[in-house]
Parts: C-alpha cells; sequence; structure tokens
C-alpha cells in the first residue's frame, strides 16, 4: 500500500490531529493523547500537535513481521522472574527498534511534522518570533500508551519521553 507525499492513506490513519480527536479517543491516540486532544478542542492553551494512532503500531509490528516473534517470546516469560522478564522485553525493544520503518508510515509522520509548522496558531507566532520562519520546529515526541491509565493499573512515566526534538531526521 503506496502512499504519496500528501496523499492520504485511507486504510490504516497512521497519524491523527489533536482537532480530530477528543477524550473518547484513548483506543486511538492513549490517554495522554486523548487528554491533549480534549484539552486543545476546548480552548486549553495547548501547542498543535498530532498522534500516532495505535492503529499505525499495529501496522508497523505486522509490515515487520513481528507478531509470532513477540508472541514467542512473551510465552516464556515467568512473571515473578524478573530477570527474564527484563531480558525478554529488551529483545522485544530491539526487535522493534531493528525493524524496517515502513515508507508509508514515514512519509505522513514527517508531513504532518512539518505541517505543525505551517500554521497559525499561537504557538507558532511565538515560535516565529523567536526562530526564522525556515526553521522546524521543536517538538516534544511523548509516550501514550492505550491501557496507560486503568482502575486496575497504570503504567503512566514508563515510557520514554523525548523533548526538543527538531528537523525531520530528529
Amino acid at each position: 500500500m503506496a502512499v504519496k507525499r500528501g496523499e492520504k492513506n485511507s486504510e490504516t490513519p497512521f497519524i491523527k490531529w489533536f482537532s480530530e480527536l477528543n477524550k473518547n479517543s484513548g483506543n486511538i491516540a492513549g490517554g495522554k493523547g486523548a487528554n491533549l486532544a480534549e484539552m486543545y478542542n476546548i480552548g486549553v492553551p495547548v501547542p498543535p500537535g498530532f498522534a500516532i494512532t495505535a492503529q499505525a503500531y499495529d501496522y508497523f509490528i505486522k509490515k515487520a513481521e513481528l507478531n509470532e516473534k513477540i508472541r514467542e517470546l512473551l510465552s516464556k516469560i515467568e512473571y515473578e522472574n524478573t530477570e527474564q522478564l527484563n531480558k525478554i522485553t529488551a529483545e522485544i525493544r530491539e526487535l522493534i527498534e531493528k525493524a524496517d520503518f515502513p515508507e508509508e508510515m514515514k512519509e505522513e509522520i514527517l508531513e504532518a511534522y512539518e505541517d505543525l509548522g505551517g500554521g497559525e496558531s499561537q504557538a507558532k507566532k511565538s515560535a516565529d518570533k523567536i526562530f526564522e520562519k525556515t526553521d522546524p520546529l521543536f517538538v516534544a515526541v511523548r509516550s501514550s500508551a492505550t491501557t496507560e491509565d486503568l482502575a486496575e493499573a497504570s503504567f503512566a512515566g514508563q515510557q520514554d519521553t523525548y523533548l526538543w526534538i527538531r528537523g525531520i531526521d530528529d
């Protein structure tokens, strides 16, 4: 499924803008993404942004053919054995990090990042005062798991956050 630059991917939405989401969008954008979108849409001063969807993650895992490898590794886990749990999760992370990133996903995500700098939002106006208009914007890349904050379990703060990311190479 090749997606040309500027052409929307309708089968699997890789990104969703905050304006397209709300507080009930946790299954698409995770709890943090859904709450940021809700605040953005009711006018709380939240910088414009987008979420890379949970469906994009599923698409990536499928395209990289990692489903069976991950399932096999998970089936070996003895959850009370912390050392083994850490070893297997590190193996899964390595599989994901070494997998080829689908070009159609990369294009859509990078296009959305570039589009962040094109609107006349308050954040953009403020950034224009500091940086020349041709400079890429700084962004924060945050995790937002779909089951991050459940009544019976919370995983908040356990995922990676990257601040001061600037430019498509970063």
